[in-house]
């Protein structure tokens, strides 16, 4: 068996062009780039879903952990469904710590795990939300460029975060708005 080796300038000259894609994908935000977005805020909210499995007490922390297992395999299948549809559009993808790093809009602390349950789940909720803003413009987005299948794949993924959402909510007895910045802003500008 023969051991084969891509010419390192091959390299370099596929990662520039995927670059310039990527930056101007940013700048002119496509479903492309928002999905990127998603993607990134999908593998940071499963790594502090684990933080918080690994971590979370209480007297409700076995319903809490299996919610939050559930919740991490959910984000690992979206996440891998999201990847195959932007690859079989062509797209470029984020595949790296540092560009999942570069591109999530959500934050980890590892303070976190010292938190309350209701407080890691309150958190989560923040995250979903945020989320969600960025699904949302992605479906925007793919239905402006045409693209469907996309579409489709991100209108079910949001459908999954309300669905979450609310559960969440119910979780920690608050009415669905509670403690999501991104409505309270909406609200106050009626």
């Amino acid at each position: 068996m023969t051991f084969t080796k891509t010419d390192p300038q091959t390299i370099e000259a596929a990662y520039a062009i995927e670059q310039k894609q990527v930056d101007h994908d940013h700048h002119v935000p496509t479903a492309g780039a928002m999905s990127g977005h998603i993607i990134a805020n999908n593998v940071v909210l499963s790594t502090k879903l684990q933080q918080m499995v690994w971590t979370i007490t209480g007297p409700t922390m076995i319903a809490d952990r299996a919610q939050l297992t559930t919740m991490q395999q959910d984000l690992h299948t979206q996440r891998d469904q999201l990847i195959s549809a932007l690859l079989d559009l062509g797209e470029n993808i984020p595949t790296t710590t540092a560009e999942f790093s570069q591109y999530t809009m959500l934050h980890e602390d590892p303070r976190n795990k010292y938190a309350s349950a209701d407080e890691m789940l309150a958190d989560v909720v923040t995250d979903l939300d945020t989320s969600m803003m960025f699904i949302t413009r992605a479906i925007a987005l793919a239905d402006q460029e045409k693209k469907a299948p996309l579409s489709q794949l991100l209108t079910r993924l949001l459908g999954w975060y309300q669905h979450t959402l609310r559960n969440l909510q119910e979780r920690l007895d608050r009415p669905l708005t509670a403690g999501r910045p991104l409505l309270e802003e909406d609200e106050d500008d009626d």
